[in-house]
């Protein structure tokens, strides 16, 4: 799992290739009058929302509706993003507060996490060992409380930092950080003898 924090910060600001705008680009532009250009922040992010829309929603109809509401009320924030982190963090603190605010307005259990889907060019084995890591890590971290636990999805599983997680979920960050710790240890413990052994420490 990924611990060099300095090289994830990067991961997804939109520091691509010099022909991909950047989501400071794509911001300015929206607040600058270009309303269409928002669709290209849409079309980069809604993977990721409507994964974190599977944490707190079963009916498909609903994720899709939770989907619209999170960039619809980023949209009508934009002007609120001061650029001093990611966009990306910015917009996966919104998605999280509308998630659970949707959850205590309907007083409803949350869906257990599931793994994002491996990279479509990975091959058949690699597919069947990321699925091995992603059960075992979901072992590791089912002890923990629901909103701890959720803190270890987000690090994991959406590539965000501790600083990160703390503000998106408003839990302190070094107990953040002890969490992911423990999930990590316990990870290594379960992996340990495995074929996925080799993935924990990705």
């Amino acid at each position: 799992m990924a611990e060099d924090q300095q090289a994830r910060s990067g991961s997804a600001c939109g520091t691509r290739a010099d022909a991909v705008p950047s989501d400071f680009t794509i911001v300015e532009r929206v607040l600058a009058g270009d309303v269409d250009a928002y669709r290209d922040i849409v079309n980069r992010y809604q993977r990721q929302v409507y994964r974190l829309g599977f944490r707190f929603h079963r009916a498909v109809e609903d994720i899709q509706d939770y989907v619209q509401e999170v960039f619809l009320k980023a949209y009508l924030r934009l002007s609120q993003f001061r650029q001093r982190g990611r966009f990306y963090s910015w917009l996966m603190r919104i998605a999280y507060t509308q998630g659970i605010d949707r959850v205590e307005r309907r007083s409803v259990e949350t869906v257990p996490e599931e793994c994002a889907p491996p990279d479509p060019a990975a091959g058949t084995e690699d597919q069947a060992i990321w699925s091995l890591v992603c059960d075992e890590l979901r072992a590791a971290v089912a002890g923990l409380p629901r909103q701890v636990a959720r803190c270890v999805e987000l690090f994991y599983f959406f590539d965000l930092t501790y600083d990160e997680v703390s503000r998106v979920t408003g839990i302190g960050v070094n107990t953040v950080k002890s969490h992911v710790f423990r999930a990590r240890r316990e990870l290594r413990r379960r992996l340990t003898g495995t074929p996925a052994e080799a993935y924990y420490d990705r």
